[in-house]
């Protein structure tokens, strides 16, 4: 117990770092989880802009919470909290969506990291992996969906520190403090022990 206290300090230091140098922590998974509908790993098609409201599909790859087949395409709109022109967006985001079912047809996804973390859409998003799970943090279908949340970014956060993920490193790492907040569950754990022995090249 002493040393995953030990270990869960060292990952909230290391995560504050990166959360600092973005600014303030949106939404936890666990508040998001209650708030939504439906959540997909997912990619958007180009995002046309119309005021706030950005309006866009998502096509399906998989479902943690509601059913949607992959494959299933997802009209959806999102509304930013201020006012920027950006047009029509062409570059394709791939992540975790949160969406409310406004029973007109049109998904609404929710807002789910802080202003100052991401740039206008990404907003909308937790990023996924790309590759397939550690068997260390996999999970099966029947598990609960706040865990299935904690470990897709959780592997996503472990994959940029380990410097798989290059490009947006700072953005994934990230991740994983915004999202799981102060929860402490077996999932957080398994993360946590996984991202630890992974070790932190940077």
């Amino acid at each position: 117990m002493i040393m995953y206290v030990l270990r869960f300090v060292a990952l909230v230091t290391l995560l504050s770092a990166s959360l600092l140098r973005f600014g303030a922590v949106a939404r936890t998974v666990a508040d998001l989880e209650k708030v939504a509908d439906l959540i997909v790993v997912g990619s958007s098609g180009a995002q046309t802009q119309s005021g706030r409201t950005f309006f866009f599909s998502i096509t399906v790859e998989r479902a943690l919470k509601g059913n949607a087949a992959p494959g299933t395409i997802i009209p959806t709109r999102w509304e930013m909290n201020h006012d920027a022109h950006v047009g029509t967006v062409t570059r394709q985001l791939r992540g975790i969506w949160f969406l409310r079912d406004t029973r007109s047809g049109t998904w609404e996804a929710v807002t789910a990291r802080s202003v100052a973390a991401e740039t206008f859409i990404w907003q909308a998003l937790y990023p996924a992996s790309r590759q397939p799970l550690p068997p260390e943090l996999a999970y099966a279908a029947s598990a609960d969906v706040l865990d299935k949340l904690v470990l897709e970014i959780g592997a996503v956060s472990v994959q940029a520190v380990s410097g798989q993920e290059t490009e947006t490193f700072h953005r994934e790492r990230a991740a994983f403090g915004e999202a799981v907040g102060m929860l402490d569950s077996p999932a957080v754990r398994k993360v946590v022990d996984y991202m630890v022995q992974s070790g932190d090249p940077r």
